[in-house]
């Protein structure tokens, strides 16, 4: 008699196993990311890496339900409608796209952003002190990045007096806010601008092709996630035409842009997870202040330059925080 009560306890806690797994699973904090990019986004171990330096190590303190589009953006709004349905604690969007459909779909659920050019210009955010609502994260963009983007072009390339600048019309920081940058700093450097649009990878091609037709002297991509998970085709595409690229994170210098300049990716993705625990703790996304970068980073590609034929001036490099050989 006690041998059958002992087997039947144990088939019944075996099978109870299961749901008690499920259940203490469904405790865990829940976090949903939504990126125009895949999951080989080289920065994004920074913030699984700055998860864990908090203590949270997804699947056992803390679940994530990952969403990537690997640069197709019409893939956003059903990926984010899952993810909202699921009610996690909080959001990460990665790119601004990302964060205008979330925001339409939901006004309670905290929503971090990983990268915002311009975050109050966007209406994202009542302001960069005190966002309001349910949104905050970090500004990647100086005001002044076109100019600096220029000036840059200027020094390491003498002659260059038109610049072809990539956007994606369908992101409005890049279309409309980055826009104004550049235009204003090509008025101050005396330097002809042309704009060219691609939404799309298979728009790449065509439009680096309209800008050596252009007769460009270089080529500027700006911030975008559908540009960056495609950057490594746009520097080979650029390479081939024989136009100097110049992108903002570092990730494509080392794929084949001759310079990168831009804040640290890196150091903005491993500290969204900061913002991360603070709002599991408690914090009210529209109460923490929005960071904007500290830290820029210049990249130079000299395999790329010497492909090129440029020889890059002295000043250039000293400057440099990474040189590519």
């Amino acid at each position: 008699m006690d041998r059958r009560l002992f087997l039947r306890d144990a088939i019944l806690l075996a099978g109870a196993a299961p749901v008690a797994a499920f259940a203490q699973s469904r405790k865990l904090p829940r976090i949903g990311y939504l990126s125009l990019q895949s999951k080989t986004d080289s920065r994004l171990d920074a913030f699984v890496s700055g998860l864990r330096d908090l203590g949270y190590v997804e699947g056992k303190t803390i679940a994530i339900e990952w969403r990537f589009t690997h640069g197709d953006a019409k893939r956003l709004t059903a990926y984010a409608d899952e993810l909202v349905r699921m009610k996690p604690d909080i959001i990460v969007a990665v790119h601004p796209q990302a964060v205008e459909v979330v925001r339409r779909l939901t006004s309670t659920i905290p929503i971090v952003f990983t990268v915002g050019q311009d975050p109050v210009g966007m209406g994202f955010a009542k302001s960069l002190a005190h966002p309001g609502g349910n949104i905050t994260g970090h500004s990647s963009m100086a005001s002044d990045i076109g100019l600096k983007h220029i000036e840059l072009l200027r020094a390491t390339l003498p002659k260059c007096n038109r610049v072809s600048v990539l956007v994606n019309p369908t992101n409005s920081a890049g279309a409309v806010i980055l826009r104004k940058s550049y235009e204003a700093a090509a008025e101050k450097f005396s330097v002809m601008l042309a704009f060219h649009h691609a939404k799309t990878a298979d728009e790449l091609d065509p439009a680096v092709l309209e800008a050596k037709k252009a007769r460009a002297q270089a080529l500027v991509v700006t911030p975008d996630g559908v540009l960056i998970e495609e950057s490594g085709r746009i520097a080979k595409a650029a390479l081939e035409d024989g136009l100097p690229s110049l992108f903002f994170q570092r990730e494509a210098a080392r794929a084949g842009g001759l310079l990168s300049y831009g804040p640290d990716g890196r150091e903005q993705y491993r500290r969204t997870a900061y913002y991360v625990d603070r709002i599991l703790r408690g914090a009210k996304p529209g109460e923490l202040p929005i960071e904007q970068p500290t830290k820029f980073l210049l990249v130079i590609n000299f395999k790329t330059a010497a492909a090129l034929g440029i020889k890059i001036p002295s000043d250039a490099v000293t400057r440099a925080d990474e040189i590519i050989r």
